[in-house]
């Protein structure tokens, strides 16, 4: 990949000494190329380590992966993040409150009752840093009604 973005380079250099680039498209191509090499050497700089899964070296050689939640723990439902796999990463969290007014299960307006607590549900992007979207959804409910009301 790296020979492929070092030949496209070339072949630019060559167009630019013979000027037949304009300078609006000769300055873009260079941004694109210099953003493709930095690319390139953030994903290609890392490694697969050989392991019993994807080479033939047998189990009891390899080194557990620390990285793998243990079997245990691999069915809960909230796991922790593993930070160290984004030490070098930004995180921008945010988090929501969806507010309940309306009781589904009878119709009242219960937009002035407490709040009993919340329910979350996390959605993560990661394009270039990670980003946590959560939002809190209120759970409230008529004492009376027989549902409990999140949004």
């Amino acid at each position: 990949m790296r020979q492929e973005v070092e030949r496209c380079r070339g072949e630019f250099q060559a167009l630019l000494s013979q000027s037949k680039v304009a300078p609006e498209v000769e300055v873009l191509v260079k941004s694109l190329l210099t953003l493709l090499s930095l690319l390139l050497a953030i994903f290609l700089e890392k490694s697969t380590k050989k392991t019993s899964k994807n080479s033939s070296i047998p189990p009891s050689q390899t080194a557990k992966d620390e990285s793998a939640p243990a079997e245990s723990e691999s069915h809960k439902k909230e796991r922790k993040e593993n930070d160290e796999l984004f030490s070098n990463a930004r995180t921008k969290k945010t988090t929501t409150v969806s507010k309940v007014s309306i009781c589904t299960g009878c119709g009242s307006d219960i937009s002035t009752m407490r709040v009993a607590g919340y329910e979350e549900r996390t959605l993560i992007d990661i394009v270039f840093e990670k980003t946590v979207n959560t939002v809190r959804a209120e759970v409230k409910g008529v004492p009376s009604a027989s549902v409990r009301e999140p949004t």
